[in-house]
């Protein structure tokens, strides 16, 4: 069998679905031509076959993985149907569904059934509810949105726990903090000193010598509002380059930064 990619449009669109999606359910409707069957409680089943489903749609999915997302999606969309016989998987689609695939008579009860169905209004949005038993005995309930497939819509999965499970859970938003911290410093200029507020800080150290060679210097660097070192990078915090300026103050430094400021810019 040589698949001819086609699908129907109109069902897709409604179930909010990409068109990869469409064409493997458009093979799987079709699997009585190329994949074994078996018949489980008066059901038919077809065996899913990866190697034939990427041979059939290699431009459309390539992979198992692939193939194993989309079945998984389309499962909890209530579209197909699967059960394991041993290691081997098999499924089936929806019989209504297949009833008005490729045809065009989609009429007021073509509506209906996607409603009562599949819990959808023709909109591009699906929601599938199911309930679970967990191994440790509690219940899960989802709601898929299938509208995620569509590329306009979401996926909200919610789980519902039992009564003896805490529902509230911490929610750690600390990235979320850091990032809005880290946009506004950048957004947040240093604001320049004064000569005053130099000689006012210097003093405090005990480095009032070097206050005035240090304003001269970086006040000269000025540029639209910033101040600027010798690598030509903005400076963040004035009062940390004042302490690089007096660690270097030894043997006479503000001999040495008066001579070097003269004579060209101080190399930090």
């Amino acid at each position: 069998m040589k698949y001819m990619p086609t699908y129907d449009q109109v069902i897709i669109m409604d179930l909010g679905l990409k068109s990869q999606y469409g064409h493997l359910i458009d093979l799987m409707i079709n699997a009585s031509i190329w994949a074994e069957k078996v018949t489980v409680n008066n059901e038919d089943y077809y065996f899913l076959d990866y190697g034939k489903i990427i041979e059939e749609l290699p431009t459309v999915v390539n992979s198992k993985p692939r193939i194993t997302k989309i079945v998984s999606d389309l499962r909890d969309l209530k579209i197909v149907k699967t059960i394991n016989k041993g290691r081997s998987n098999w499924f089936k689609v929806d019989k209504d569904l297949t009833k008005y695939w490729g045809k065009n008579n989609k009429n007021k009860e073509y509506k209906t059934m996607l409603k009562n169905k599949f819990n959808h209004s023709g909109n591009g949005t699906v929601i599938v509810q199911e309930t679970e038993r967990s191994g440790n005995g509690t219940f899960r309930k989802r709601n898929d949105k299938g509208g995620n497939h569509s590329g306009n819509g979401t996926v909200i999965v919610q789980e519902t726990e039992s009564i003896n499970q805490p529902t509230n859970k911490p929610t750690n938003n600390k990235p979320t903090i850091e990032r809005e911290r880290s946009k506004k410093s950048k957004n947040k200029n240093m604001v320049l000193p004064k000569i005053a507020d130099v000689v006012t800080y210097a003093e405090s150290r005990n480095a009032s010598h070097i206050a005035k060679p240090f304003f001269d210097y970086f006040d000269a660097s000025e540029k639209n509002g910033r101040w600027y070192d010798s690598f030509g990078n903005p400076v963040k915090n004035w009062k940390q380059k004042f302490i690089s300026w007096q660690s270097r103050d030894k043997n006479n430094f503000a001999e040495t930064v008066e001579a070097e400021t003269q004579g060209g810019r101080f190399e930090l």
